[in-house]
């Protein structure tokens, strides 16, 4: 179905773009065509895509074509679901602007630009931190950097959602901030340092001390300091597995020092693998900002079980499932992990079961909510049947 001329000026009016701002929207408009790209949508969807586009080529900054490639293609096939937003505030120096969300009622990603109106204090290893009401969060990452404008493009990852509204209030933008996950060459010698390139101001070494006691060391460069406890995962070659203990992390001046006794100069040449799990921050400063936001985490279509559903197992209780274009959400009663990823299929009309991606949750007092998020996005009304826990069930 195509959009008429009325439509897009009608769109175009809602928002009132001034003359530099259609310039921008020219460019703009290859995220709508790469949504089109990916399947043929109604109207509305379509209309979706071009009102990202102008909410794109609306902000403060200009979102360059480089920041909007990027989006699209972080996006993927889930970008014609995104629901563009409107709203910034500025704090501490740094123009914080919302563009869109990804939302199935219980988790959201939102996206927004960061623009650093002083210079030189932002880059692309910036973690994100705000205060939200209305929602949890699992923190937020920048997809991406434009020195050129010095402006971020940021993802908010939050959970539990309250309402279709939440509030932003103040936060905290952390630049240099290196996560880190590798698997160290294995090495019986304490003064052979290895560095990391994609890792500034960071080595390792490993070895066994003058009294055959095995370390794993951490090394920063002046400047650069630990944000984390280390964590180191031992594989040995018959399969088993160890993991250090928290009182096996000495920190110091210059890093952390992991004693890992599980090694032993008798069991060295079984080692098969060490795998480090840590983070660190570098020289460039926090900043710290007063932002005030109010965010619309309204869902994209969804089906679920009606009010009166209940399908109880040993161990568990289920009292919804929700299906979205973005996967699937159970909630439930029961302990943690009593869910696993392989319990839950979902079947097209044609006879099809879409492949699932993640598998996450979270579980309070034994009240959980279990997430399954599709490879692909599909949409609501083709899902024929589910099923869960071998119980199969129509949506409403």
């Amino acid at each position: 179905m195509s959009i008429n001329e009325t439509d897009i000026r009608r769109a175009l009016e809602a928002v009132g773009p001034t003359r530099t701002q259609l310039d921008r929207l020219t460019d703009a408009l290859e995220v709508a065509q790469a949504a089109a790209a990916f399947r043929r949508p109604g109207r509305r969807r379509v209309l979706a895509a071009l009102a990202l586009c102008v909410a794109l080529a609306m902000t403060a900054v200009a979102v360059g074509p480089g920041l909007r490639a990027v989006l699209a293609e972080h996006l993927g096939p889930f970008r014609a679901w995104l629901t563009p937003l409107t709203g910034s505030s500025t704090s501490a120096g740094v123009a914080l602007e919302v563009i869109g969300v990804l939302s199935d009622g219980t988790t959201a990603r939102f996206y927004f630009t960061a623009h650093d109106r002083v210079g030189g204090r932002l880059d692309e290893h910036t973690a994100v931190n705000f205060d939200l009401e209305g929602a949890g969060s699992w923190g937020g990452t920048a997809v991406a950097f434009d020195r050129e404008t010095e402006t971020l493009l940021l993802e908010l990852e939050v959970m539990d959602l309250a309402g279709e509204t939440l509030t932003l209030s103040g936060g905290r933008l952390t630049p240099n901030s290196y996560q880190v996950s590798l698997e160290p060459n294995l090495t019986d010698d304490l003064e052979n340092v290895r560095t990391y390139g994609e890792l500034p101001g960071f080595s390792t070494s490993m070895g066994f001390d003058g009294e055959d006691n095995f370390h794993l060391r951490v090394k920063l460069d002046q400047g650069y300091g630990m944000s984390a406890r280390s964590t180191a995962f031992v594989t040995f070659s018959d399969g088993t597995t160890w993991v250090n203990e928290a009182e096996q992390v000495s920190h110091l001046s210059d890093g952390q020092n992991l004693r890992l006794e599980a090694i032993t100069q008798e069991n060295w040449d079984q080692v098969e693998k060490i795998w480090l799990v840590t983070s660190y921050t570098g020289p460039l400063e926090s900043i710290e900002g007063n932002w005030t936001l109010t965010l619309d985490s309204a869902a994209a279509e969804t089906r679920s079980t009606g009010p009166e559903f209940v399908l109880n197992r040993p161990g568990i209780t289920v009292t919804r499932v929700q299906i979205s274009p973005l996967g699937a959400v159970v909630v439930y009663t029961g302990r943690t992990g009593v869910l696993t990823a392989g319990d839950l299929q979902a079947e097209t009309s044609a006879g099809e079961v879409p492949a699932w991606g993640e598998f996450s949750g979270w579980n309070r007092g034994e009240v959980g909510t279990a997430l399954w998020r599709f490879e692909t996005p599909v949409e609501p009304e083709s899902i024929a049947s589910v099923t869960l826990l071998g119980e199969t069930f129509p949506l409403t």
